[in-house]
């Protein structure tokens, strides 16, 4: 919701200094905005995530069980498909976000 959120709001700001842009040039402004949110978040994303999950990961790892066996357990395969998941959220809602905005405020 954040990542839409300041996506367009970038889009109007932009439009209401230059309204004269065609959707075209307002989706390009929207993807260029979206390329460091994305990094940020996604990053932001990951460490919270895995700060999650690193206390269990760390007490399956003193009690020797093998990595193949602490990834395939409930809990920790749940947890990275959390990250993997929301980071793919995060990425599509960008883009989604960017060429909608575009066409909206885009129209003539």
């Amino acid at each position: 919701m954040d990542v839409s959120t300041d996506i367009a709001a970038s889009i109007d700001e932009i439009h209401c200094r230059l309204p004269e842009l065609s959707a075209k040039e307002l989706i390009k402004s929207g993807f260029k905005i979206a390329r460091p949110v994305i990094g940020s978040t996604t990053t932001t994303l990951l460490f919270a995530y895995s700060g999650g999950f690193t206390f269990a990961f760390m007490a399956f790892m003193s009690k020797g069980m093998p990595f193949v066996c602490i990834v395939n357990s409930n809990y920790i395969s749940a947890e990275i498909l959390h990250t993997v998941v929301g980071s793919m959220g995060l990425v599509l809602t960008a883009p989604l976000t960017a060429v909608v905005g575009g066409m909206i405020y885009g129209r003539k």
